[in-house]
């Protein structure tokens, strides 16, 4: 009875980032001396814009091709777009880690990932 569930971790792991983003909250009115205006659509954030898009796709590949093949072509095309031309590191890194999380979450946690509509 005094066993953890499998919330547990997520619950813990959600009040600490709740915490810190408190933390940080209060300590970004205390230091309104260094106010600097934030441009939201500027050049400067066109990269976070981008890489904001991949993600969406990522999330909407997940469903319909599944995770291997959905996270295979993300980090290759993350990479890509933060202009990795090493092929070496375009082929180990995608196949590398997604095999890696494969492992960790099928074998290791016994989560079963998304398989696919289109597989």
């Amino acid at each position: 009875m005094g066993v953890p569930g499998p919330g547990y971790f997520p619950r813990i792991l959600s009040l600490i980032v709740i915490l810190l983003a408190a933390i940080e909250l209060i300590s970004s009115y205390r230091d309104k001396e260094e106010e600097e205006e934030i441009k939201l659509f500027a050049k400067e954030n066109a990269r976070v814009w981008v890489s904001l898009g991949f993600i969406i796709l990522y999330f909407i590949g997940l469903s319909y091709l599944g995770f291997i093949i959905s996270t295979i072509i993300f980090m290759l095309v993350m990479l890509m777009y933060f202009r990795i031309r090493n092929i070496i590191v375009l082929v180990a890194v995608p196949i590398g880690l997604t095999t890696f999380l494969y492992f960790i979450f099928t074998i290791l946690l016994k989560v079963q990932l998304p398989i696919g509509k289109l597989l």
